[in-house]
């Protein structure tokens, strides 16, 4: 695929996910308003969450991009901390995509970033915004809210209240 559909690909899984994002916080609302937690039968199922050493990141094909964007955002370069630390999560993350599009915006010349690796890399980006998607519509709010009819909300209903003591609020009663 040229890198231009690689880039369209990109922009319109961008827009996606904040269409999404907007629907799961409405989602979240309205699982919020019909769920509580049934104490009578909660469990102390409180586990721990290690912490992870951050990953090494391997050889990164935006390396380059992410050096000449370094020089002008970083802010003892007189650039803004925020965007330093948006391209920095992007070259971390591994998002070339993302490092070209920014190039684009400061008006750099991007051309002679485009090689056949980054290009290539292109892909890894549109992936870390499909599994971002894939999480969304993962989620326990979307599952319920997106259910298709009554008969997969009664499996949800069970499921929830046999894995996470979550009942109805009227059920509560």
């Amino acid at each position: 695929m040229s890198y231009k559909k690689w880039i369209y690909k990109y922009q319109f899984l961008q827009e996606e996910i904040i269409d999404l994002k907007e629907q799961e916080r409405d989602n979240i609302k309205e699982f919020n308003d019909y769920f509580s937690l049934n104490e009578e039968k909660a469990q102390n199922n409180s586990s721990k969450v290690e912490d992870l050493p951050p990953e090494k990141t391997p050889d990164n094909p935006g390396k380059s991009l992410y050096k000449a964007l370094s020089k002008k955002l970083h802010p003892d370069r007189g650039g803004d901390k925020d965007e330093f630390a948006s391209i920095s999560i992007m070259y971390r993350n591994q998002d070339t995509i993302g490092l070209f599009l920014k190039a684009q915006e400061l008006e750099m010349d991007t051309e002679k970033y485009l090689t056949e690796e980054l290009i290539n890399s292109f892909e890894k980006s549109c992936d870390i915004l499909d599994k971002e998607i894939n999480i969304i519509q993962n989620t326990l709010s979307w599952v319920w809210c997106n259910s298709e009819n009554e008969f997969e909300r009664k499996i949800h209903l069970n499921y929830l209240k046999k894995e996470f003591n979550l009942v109805p609020k009227e059920d509560k009663k």
